[in-house]
């Protein structure tokens, strides 16, 4: 479990960092027509929200595994182990809000 953990919250970070370094990118777009710069800037910024979300949850379930996985009483910073289910339930509330809000343009 403590790998399991490890790894999902590496790969959080790593998501949050491509998305991250990918919004530093000033690619400019073509200033030929307006419509099409507006588009094109638009297309990158494209689920941002709900790739972010999703990178927080993964850092979160793999905080929340490698916890689990220490000894009892090493640390009190988590969700009871007898309550997993609470877990997975706000992190898919959490990255179905921002894809609900993406997508209705919010």
């Amino acid at each position: 479990m403590f790998a399991c953990g490890l790894i999902l919250a590496m790969t959080g970070v790593i998501v949050l960092g491509r998305i991250r370094s990918s919004l530093r990118q000033t690619d400019e777009p073509p200033a030929d027509d307006a419509a099409d710069a507006e588009q094109a800037n638009g297309s990158r910024y494209e689920w941002v929200f709900t790739r972010t979300a999703a990178g927080y949850v993964a850092v979160a379930i793999g905080y929340h595994l490698i916890v689990w996985a220490l000894p009892p009483g090493m640390t009190d910073l988590c969700v009871p182990l007898r309550l997993w289910f609470i877990l997975p339930a706000v992190c898919a509330a959490a990255v179905g809000g921002a894809w609900a809000m993406e997508r209705r343009g919010l």
